[in-house]
């Protein structure tokens, strides 16, 4: 049970009332106008007899109001569809592993259970996230040397050799092994504030990613049946868990995106696409709408996509840039803008560290100012 409010007023509690409506952990059952909820809540406060001071607490299901003298009541309330929002421009170094992280970061601490899925065969995202060492070592490179002189020490030895060590998973599954089969998914769920020990992650998961999931790209590309299916299947599995699902992708167009786009086919799910104030950035922008259009002329359906602006100087050609693709693209442009702060950003990504968990920077509010503007629409 986590404790939201307490009040001791009846004015206070209508207050809560008003603002709970605008919360976007659940769905009330009947999605009542705000009279009828404040008739209910009003009910369960007079139910509630004698009391000078109330408790509002979280269930799963329910929001539980509980006197100070024991006596509680309830609303049964029902959780959001899980979101899923697909993170994706075809073209690398626009900020897509930073803003996966951050908003996974914003979102949980909003009470959110955000799962990460990283569908990136870098795996940038589970390197951060799972605070991984990928430094190599001299006890590695020895290693390596040692497998090697057992070998034939030939060429196909010297590439075996290399790609096992590479391919080479900490965890019981990945991403690649939920893409081979979905039902294992729960399996590669990693709880991330558990695995660090650390009460900053809370309400944060991961799906890992590895090397291997070039590999696995190769397969789903060779395998054509429902291969573009296989991540909408897996989450279908966990939908009831999570509320939240943030894919991080690779910037290039392959099976693997495929997946991610097809996952995201309900409504309220979200195509989100960073972009640079580059020519790079507009030429990726371009190639994913092209690609969402692609597909609905294929017989999908029209994927909902915002974009994201990132990296944006203070130079008034960034400024002119940003105020054209707002104008041209309107709502499906964030309010909201990213600006270019790199020192915040470079020292983050090297101590792996989340930029909202400890950072004032301007870029850090940035990311802030979007994860609240993202919450009203979710």
């Amino acid at each position: 049970m986590k404790k939201l409010y307490l009040f001791e007023k009846l004015k206070i509690f209508e207050k809560m009332a008003v603002s709970l409506i605008g919360q976007p952990f659940f769905r009330f059952a009947e999605l009542p106008a705000q009279q009828t909820f404040m008739r209910e809540l009003t009910q369960c406060f007079c139910a509630i007899q004698g009391s000078t001071s109330l408790h509002l607490v979280l269930h799963k299901n329910c929001v539980l109001i509980e006197g100070e003298t024991g006596e509680t009541c309830n609303i049964n309330i029902r959780r959001i569809n899980m979101k899923r929002i697909s993170v994706i421009n075809e073209k690398g170094g626009v900020g897509k592993t930073t803003t996966v992280i951050n908003l996974c970061y914003g979102l949980a601490q909003k009470g959110l259970k955000v799962l990460v899925v990283d569908l990136d065969p870098q795996a940038n995202t589970t390197s951060v996230l799972l605070k991984q060492n990928k430094a190599l070592t001299l006890n590695i490179l020895d290693g390596l040397m040692n497998e090697f002189d057992n070998s034939q020490r030939d060429l196909l030895d010297a590439r075996n050799v290399l790609s096992t060590y590479l391919r080479k998973c900490p965890f019981q599954d990945d991403i690649s092994d939920v893409l081979d089969n979905p039902e294992i998914v729960e399996n590669a769920i990693v709880n991330i504030e558990a695995h660090l020990n650390d009460e900053t992650y809370h309400n944060m998961f991961i799906i890992p990613s590895s090397h291997r999931l070039t590999d696995t790209d190769i397969k789903l590309k060779i395998a054509m049946r429902r291969s573009e299916a296989r991540l909408k299947m897996a989450l279908d599995i966990i939908k009831d868990k999570f509320d939240v699902v943030i894919i991080d992708n690779s910037p290039f167009t392959n099976a693997l995106t495929f997946n991610s786009i097809n996952a995201c086919y309900e409504d309220g799910d979200l195509i989100l696409i960073p972009t640079k104030i580059e020519q790079g950035g507009l030429e990726g922008l371009d190639k994913t709408i092209n690609t969402l259009f692609e597909w609905l002329e294929m017989g999908y359906i029209e994927y909902d996509f915002k974009i994201l602006l990132t990296m944006v100087n203070r130079n008034s050609v960034d400024k002119k840039c940003v105020e054209v693709l707002q104008y041209l693209f309107k709502d499906r442009c964030f309010r909201n803008i990213i600006r270019y702060q790199a020192k915040p950003v470079t020292e983050s990504s090297l101590k792996k560290e989340i930029l909202l968990s400890n950072s004032r920077s301007n870029v850090a509010n940035d990311y802030q100012a979007v994860v609240d503007e993202l919450i009203t629409f979710l």
